[in-house]
């Protein structure tokens, strides 16, 4: 069972299955239900990180079957939750997450609840609760300095606090917390530190290398059938590359999440994917119903500090003096995405014009 444990978390997942279905197999033979449902959780991560989620969720079903009201659910209904958070179930990630951490803490074990704890704040900050989700990062810090906790799962708690960071638009917490992404190998449904890295550089400005780094992560994705991985790794692709790329790149996102449902792997991506579906006919024709979903993931926007970054450089150029055309040659976008960059920074504004637009950026400080 080890084995199967460690080749779940090095990525190579198809060995992964195969040396987990033996131990689960073993488990029956000698009545072990500690090994059946440990071997059943990591399975069912394995098959939802390929993307077979219907697979994984029958599996990880059976292993709170077999167990009961025994504590040892615990482990299962975290992967049920995290399958729940990433296809937008977030009531039913709420209710796996409330079982899974009440057997977690009967348990006693802090690796399982800094999992829990980690999806919960997800599913807060989801939502658009981040003071609550803010409360449960402190949580977080506190079991990371246990000592049983492992570097693996440390770094992916960083990242999921960078990813918190850049959503609140603060790129000093996001670096800071980058630090502490250890291990940066590490594939995990909860967050990528590849990925969070990229996503730091994007956050930066520093397109060409943020695209390196996701594009690098995209190879290792594909070449070892990470679904999950490969989604948000051609997320974050859309965003840092020119186009036709980028249409290339939510293409095929899309197809992915057409059949795994995985929509949160782009909607976390952060508000920028707005524009990943508004400039491709892919996310509007051929997926409209996948890019309906993912809209209504993202989080509600609030008055005016939310403008992405790519709203306030429309805004910024708009301030110039500048003509739809001359924006979107700037930005290497479509004039039809430039217009619907403007409503929606309109939208958020309060207002609808452009003279009132740049007024009222400056008026809260958000142009110079």
């Amino acid at each position: 069972m080890n084995l199967g444990i460690a080749l779940v978390n090095t990525g190579r997942l198809a060995e992964a299955e195969e040396a987990l279905t033996l131990s689960d197999t073993h488990g029956a033979r000698v009545h072990n239900l500690y090994a059946r449902t440990t071997a059943l959780a990591h399975l069912g991560r394995a098959r939802a990180l390929q993307g077979a989620v219907g697979d994984a969720v029958a599996g990880l079903r059976r292993a709170v079957r077999l167990v009961g009201t025994s504590p040892m659910r615990a482990g299962a209904r975290i992967e049920l939750a995290a399958i729940y958070y990433e296809r937008d179930q977030l009531g039913d990630a709420d209710a796996a997450l409330d079982d899974a951490l009440a057997a977690a803490e009967q348990l006693g074990n802090p690796e399982l609840l800094l999992r829990g704890r980690l999806l919960q704040a997800r599913v807060l900050a989801a939502r658009g609760d981040r003071a609550a989700a803010a409360a449960v990062f402190a949580d977080v810090e506190g079991l990371c300095r246990e000592t049983t906790v492992s570097v693996r799962l440390r770094s992916v708690a960083a990242a999921c606090r960078v990813e918190f960071a850049l959503a609140a638009g603060d790129l000093g917490s996001a670096r800071r917390h980058a630090t502490e992404m250890v291990d940066r190998r590490v594939l995990s449904p909860v967050a990528s530190p590849a990925l969070v890295e990229a996503r730091l550089l994007l956050a930066a400005g520093r397109r060409v290398e943020a695209a390196t780094a996701a594009q690098t992560r995209l190879r290792q994705a594909h070449d070892h059938g990470w679904i999950w991985e490969e989604v948000r790794a051609r997320t974050l692709l859309a965003l840092a590359t020119p186009l036709p790329e980028a249409d290339g790149h939510v293409g095929a996102a899309m197809t992915l999440v057409d059949t795994t449902g995985f929509v949160r792997a782009v909607a976390d991506a952060g508000p920028d994917v707005t524009e990943v579906l508004a400039r491709t006919s892919a996310g509007d024709l051929r997926h409209g119903a996948t890019a309906r979903r993912i809209r209504r993931a993202l989080p509600p926007a609030r008055d005016g500090a939310d403008l992405t970054a790519r709203e306030l450089e429309v805004l910024s150029l708009l301030a110039g003096l500048r003509t739809n055309r001359e924006i979107a040659d700037e930005l290497v976008v479509s004039e039809n995405t430039v217009k619907f960059h403007l409503k929606q920074a309109f939208r958020r504004l309060g207002v609808t014009n452009r003279r009132d637009a740049v007024r009222r950026a400056r008026e809260r400080g958000l142009l110079t």
